[in-house]
């Protein structure tokens, strides 16, 4: 009795490392936008958290933290409001607060975005506007509208 060998042929190897390469193809896009929607989110609930931080801040000295040193006004309070103010999670550096200099009533809290370009925020009394790079920019703030505010 002849014994058939066993094993596969190279064009049955072939065609399994072709679909294997045409799956890893089309699910890694998907899994890098996963990675890049998660780190959004992520900003989102700190700002939120840093948004709830500066309110209690005013609500115990009767103004916003002043622009300059913002996060070490937030640390260092008697009644500590939070231990420490995040990196923002598509930069190096931490989140950016500006106030705007007429009035000291409003504020904006605002990660760099996707691109990691912290492009141009405009604060206004009654709108916070994006420019440029700063279109992907995620933020809060106390005013009433703006063109960019998850």
């Amino acid at each position: 009795m002849s014994q058939k060998e066993k094993g596969f042929t190279l064009l049955e190897i072939l065609v399994v490392i072709a679909v294997i390469g045409i799956l890893v193809a089309i699910l890694v896009p998907r899994f890098s936008g996963i990675q890049t929607d998660a780190k959004k989110k992520q900003a989102m609930s700190e700002l939120r958290s840093l948004k709830t931080a500066v309110e209690i801040y005013k609500n115990n000295n009767n103004a916003y933290p002043a622009k300059a040193g913002w996060d070490t006004l937030l640390v260092n309070q008697t009644n500590r409001i939070i231990d420490e103010v995040p990196n923002d999670p598509f930069g190096t550096t931490k989140y950016s607060y500006d106030l705007d200099t007429t009035t000291s009533s409003y504020y904006v809290i605002y990660s760099v975005g996707p691109d990691g370009a912290p492009g141009t925020i405009t604060l206004g009394a009654d709108a916070v506007t994006a420019s440029g790079a700063g279109t992907d920019n995620i933020w809060v703030s106390n005013v009433k509208t703006g063109n960019h505010n998850p």
